[in-house]
């Protein structure tokens, strides 16, 4: 145990030794880049000329202009997992399957979820009876008309009386 703190001790005293020593050069060189005044609270920072030349710093009067200042930041929006949103037509039925999670990319024209309602069967079933009711009907005006006109010729003909047209 004695070793090892022996061994300690001069490890740390050679790094000391070899850390205080240094090159005369680099402190010549760090005061001629930059002086740093004292004046107080003041935190002014002089520059000799020869360091404005080497670090090719400029001095130039103050000009109006407009510049254009981009950021760019990572970042997400978060939506309340536990809040409802409504998004097209509002209907009773439950959700038989979600397309995406939250976060992902959608486009325009993607189907988000499948819905089961028995308002929109019920709708279709009625509007396919509407549509089937139309036909029928127009079907019924056609043959009327049919026979309108035919009962007209044979009138012309006089191959039937009045009360028969």
């Amino acid at each position: 145990m004695k070793i090892k703190r022996g061994v300690a001790w001069i490890c740390a005293m050679s790094y000391c030794l070899l850390c205080g020593c240094h090159s005369p050069q680099q402190d010549t060189k760090s005061e001629t880049t930059a002086t740093v005044e004292d004046k107080g609270a003041s935190d002014e920072v002089t520059l000799s000329a020869q360091a404005q030349t080497e670090q090719k710093i400029e001095a130039a009067p103050v000009e109006l202009g407009t510049t254009v200042v981009s950021r760019r930041a990572k970042g997400h929006i978060a939506l309340p997992d536990n809040a409802i949103w409504r998004v097209g037509v509002l209907a009773e039925g439950r959700v038989e399957k979600v397309n995406f999670n939250l976060g992902d990319f959608v486009e325009k024209g993607q189907v988000l979820a499948r819905m089961h309602s028995h308002d929109v069967h019920e709708t279709r079933a009625a509007y396919a009876n509407a549509v089937a009711e139309r036909t029928r009907l127009q079907s019924a005006e056609a043959l009327a008309e049919k026979n309108y006109e035919r009962s007209q010729r044979l009138y012309a003909l006089k191959a039937e009386s009045v009360s028969q047209v």
